[in-house]
């Protein structure tokens, strides 16, 4: 399906995606939700887009530690550590 397609069967213009519906139609569909070309199977981004975002979240995540900010959501944290004891930002076992 070309984006043009998908951007008619929306009603919308290309790249814009507002609502809940049009991000879970593309997921339905197996498209990625940033560039709408099709995705990895599984997953709401195609590589290149999932290749983006890593690189841009490690840079973030490089720039707060360096600022002795919390690696995962950027507050203040003590010095000598990485992230702030709560629970939103310390990655549980499960997760793994």
């Amino acid at each position: 399906m070309k984006l043009s397609q998908v951007a008619a069967k929306l009603g919308k213009a290309t790249g814009s995606l507002r609502t809940r519906r049009d991000y879970q139609w593309l997921r339905d569909h197996n498209l990625c939700v940033h560039c709408w070309k099709k995705a990895v199977p599984g997953m709401a981004r195609c590589e290149a887009c999932r290749e983006k975002r890593r690189r841009r979240q490690a840079l973030l995540e490089k720039r707060r530690m360096a600022n002795g900010l919390c690696r995962m959501c950027g507050r203040p944290v003590e010095k000598g550590f990485k992230m702030h004891a709560r629970s939103e930002c310390v990655p549980s076992r499960r997760s793994r």
